[in-house]
């Protein structure tokens, strides 16, 4: 995790978003291997599509990339020291800002997002009766 926190220190200096983005999923794929998650992850990112878009375009912003290193940072130290209420505090910003640039991204470049369309929820009927036989 360090590594890949480090690389993202260099990344950012020189402005390499794909490199960053790289160190970024290293960083991250690391947590959910430990948690007996790649799974997850890998399907995070084979169906991120957007999410992607979202990160890169992100980057362009004004004092993202440290932020991100800077919250990487904070949660490795509370990894080490085993402090849970601190790791869960910093996830809950990490995915809330996550939200946060969603919503400026989406905002600011519509034509970069496909638009999906919404489903009713699915509804049971209730008037049915279930007899055992």
């Amino acid at each position: 995790m360090e590594t890949a926190i480090e690389e993202q220190a260099a990344y950012a200096i020189g402005d390499d978003f794909i490199k960053f983005l790289e160190a970024d999923n290293t960083f991250h794929s690391i947590i959910f291997q430990a948690i007996g998650m790649q799974r997850i992850w890998n399907i995070i990112l084979a169906q991120g599509g957007n999410h992607h878009r979202i990160r890169l375009l992100s980057f362009y912003q004004k004092n993202v990339l440290s932020e991100i290193i800077e919250q990487h940072r904070l949660m490795l130290n509370a990894l080490k020291h085993k402090q849970l209420d601190t790791i869960l505090n910093l996830e809950d910003k990490h995915l809330s800002k996550l939200l946060q640039e969603t919503e400026l991204m989406v905002g600011r470049y519509p034509d970069y997002f496909k638009q999906e369309k919404t489903y009713a929820p699915l509804q049971f009927q209730h008037n049915q009766t279930w007899r055992l036989s």
